[in-house]
């Protein structure tokens, strides 16, 4: 046995062919960049060798100024936000011949520092898919920042706009209607991070009312209302929609497939307009999704981030940059001389070839009337009564300024309505309960019901008003008489809110057709006032005022009509106008009167915005 053994290792022996020794493995750290400034996406890297090789590291963790940073990637490569403050890295591997540690240190200067952050949009911001609340994108914005109180106002599933949706009706929750709630009062703070569009540009159910118009005109009123309420242009970061892969455009719930890349970019390239256009920062979202990993950024659903997606969303929040160098008006003294006007001044500035001034009614999130003017100052005239903001930008010979705000509302009085001539009025309270609109005998006018109308308006149990159809999927559509446009025509309505369904539709009517669904319209939905065109029966929305109005108010609506404009008045003061031109809105005739309609749920004596009186007539 010894012979046979010795003949075994023999050849191990004389050949040389024993295993080579093990390598013990060695380890070392390389930051890229080398040295991060805070807001940087920093990659930390570990260099391995050894037999056989480490693929990973034993244990790892990373602070700054003491503080534990939140990681992601895996391997010997991960990635971090850079916050400011002294960095500290402690990382080692192991192979069965032992194990390598090394430390790293730097010190990352401080950027800039605010006491609060804000982040407002969808599932995103709210921190889907982060791994722990320390791995949000807001939440690590915040710490480079070195932000102490953090309101994360991101709430799952919601759109920004206002518009209606395939129900007719806007989206619950939506940014437009709740950012003033949300943002400003007790919640403003030191910088704001705006992130939507990623489910606005999702949702396909309703395209010729819910768009890329609808957002973009919903995302300058959120930022006109922000300037005004007080934030400065410096504090604000508007986010573009963030990436996802192609497949996320087939996969969701009723109405949010069937989007596509060009209707992503569209979005895209409106949140950098839009940014320009105010003088605000940029954080480009999406770009830097796409161009630093992509789908590797992207939890198993396509649509959230996973920890890696968060921190470049949080570098991108946080290297955003001002899009408009060009300088921006500062708004002087702002009165109201007279009645029904309002005096605006401020300072030339150097290089402006003219200047763009706007006013609104305080709270309406917009600016009805514009007027261009070459040299500083300007008054509006013949204004309804109420309070008013303005704003103004200059223009330059490369392009406009970034809108300055006055910020204070500017009370108007009025000296009344003078020259309107009511050719038709009809008074419901005080009525025969159950009586039908067709036998409810007017003051002045004839009441004509539309043909074409599916249901019937009646007198409500109590006798005070009028309400709508008592069954579902019904309208009812009567004239009270008949005016050329000349001038122009209004309709005035006196409401009664019993309760806000959006199912349950008030509205004016003019230049209603007798033989056709063809007509103008406005009123409420029980949550806006809204202007509308009907042609052929087929609705098209031209313009919104987010309004919810308190159960058991009176407002009283007038809803005036020249040629080529359209407005509502709200207690007198204008809130909404509109220029349809006349060529866009098919054989209209000439009837004023009301529209109520029913969708999936009906009339009865306790719902609705109900019509206590309606006047009919001319524009002088």
């Amino acid at each position: 046995m010894r012979i046979g053994i010795g003949m075994g290792l023999a050849p191990a022996m004389v050949g040389g062919d024993l295993p080579p020794p093990v390598a013990a493995p060695t380890l070392a750290l390389v930051l890229t960049p080398a040295s991060p400034a805070a807001g940087d996406l920093v990659t930390l890297q570990g260099l391995v060798s050894g037999t056989p090789m480490p693929t990973g590291f034993a244990s790892l963790t990373v602070t700054i100024a003491g503080t534990a940073v939140p990681l992601a990637g895996t391997g010997l490569q991960r990635s971090f936000v850079a916050r400011g403050g002294a960095l500290s890295v402690s990382a080692s591997v192991s192979t069965v011949e032992g194990t390598a540690s090394t430390t790293l240190s730097a010190s990352i200067p401080a950027g800039l520092s605010v006491a609060s952050v804000a982040g407002f949009g969808s599932s995103t911001m709210e921190g889907d898919a982060a791994s722990t609340t320390a791995a949000r994108a807001l939440n690590l914005a915040a710490a480079a920042l070195g932000a102490g109180t953090i309101r994360n106002q991101g709430l799952a599933g919601t759109v920004l706009q206002n518009s209606p949706d395939a129900s007719g009706a806007p989206r619950a929750n939506n940014g437009r209607d709740r950012f003033a709630g949300a943002l400003l009062g007790a919640n403003q703070s030191g910088r704001l991070f705006i992130l939507y569009g990623a489910n606005d540009l999702r949702y396909t159910g309703a395209p010729a009312t819910f768009n890329l118009a609808g957002f973009s005109n919903d995302l300058r009123e959120v930022l006109n209302g922000l300037l005004a309420g007080g934030y400065a242009r410096d504090q604000i970061v508007l986010a573009s929609p963030n990436w996802y892969p192609d497949a996320t455009y087939s996969v969701g719930s009723t109405g949010f497939t069937g989007s596509n890349r060009t209707i992503h970019e569209s979005y895209v390239t409106a949140c950098s307009q839009i940014a320009a256009e105010y003088g605000v920062a940029y954080a480009d979202v999406y770009g830097r999704m796409r161009d630093l990993g992509g789908p590797a950024l992207m939890s198993a659903d396509g649509l959230h981030a996973n920890d890696a997606g968060h921190q470049v969303i949080a570098h991108a929040f946080l290297t955003a940059a001002v899009e408009n160098p060009r300088a921006a008006v500062v708004p002087g003294a702002a009165a109201s001389p007279e009645a029904e006007s309002l005096s605006l001044d401020w300072a030339a500035l150097p290089g402006a070839t003219g200047y763009e001034v706007e006013a609104g009614v305080a709270g309406s999130h917009a600016f009805a009337l514009s007027a261009t003017t070459v040299t500083p100052g300007h008054v509006f005239t013949g204004l309804a009564p109420g309070s008013y903001l303005a704003r103004v930008r200059a223009i330059f010979a490369d392009g406009a300024g970034p809108w300055g705000f006055w910020t204070v509302p500017v009370a108007v009085a009025g000296v009344g309505v003078p020259g309107r001539v009511v050719t038709g009025e009809a008074v419901f309270a005080g009525q025969v309960a159950g009586t039908l609109l067709a036998d409810v005998p007017p003051v002045s006018g004839v009441w004509a019901p539309h043909a074409l109308s599916t249901g019937q308006a009646a007198i409500t149990a109590d006798g005070t008003a009028l309400r709508g159809p008592g069954s579902t999927s019904q309208f009812i559509v009567a004239t009270l008489d008949d005016e050329p446009l000349g001038t122009g025509v209004f309709v005035e309505m006196d409401f009664l809110i019993r309760s806000n369904s959006a199912q349950l539709t008030t509205y004016a009517v003019a230049r209603a057709s007798a033989s056709s669904l063809t007509f103008l319209a406005a009123g409420y939905n029980g949550s806006a006032w809204r202007i509308l065109k009907y042609v052929n029966g087929a609705v098209t929305v031209l313009g919104s005022y987010a309004q919810t109005e308190p159960i058991g108010s009176t407002p009283q609506m007038r809803f005036e009509v020249g040629p080529g404009e359209q407005r509502i008045y709200r207690n007198d003061v204008l809130v909404l106008t509109v220029n349809e031109p006349d060529t866009g809105l098919g054989a209209l005739g000439e009837g004023l009167g009301l529209r109520l309609g029913a969708g999936s749920t009906a009339w009865t004596s306790s719902n609705g915005g109900q019509l206590t009186g309606v006047r009919v007539g001319r524009l002088p």
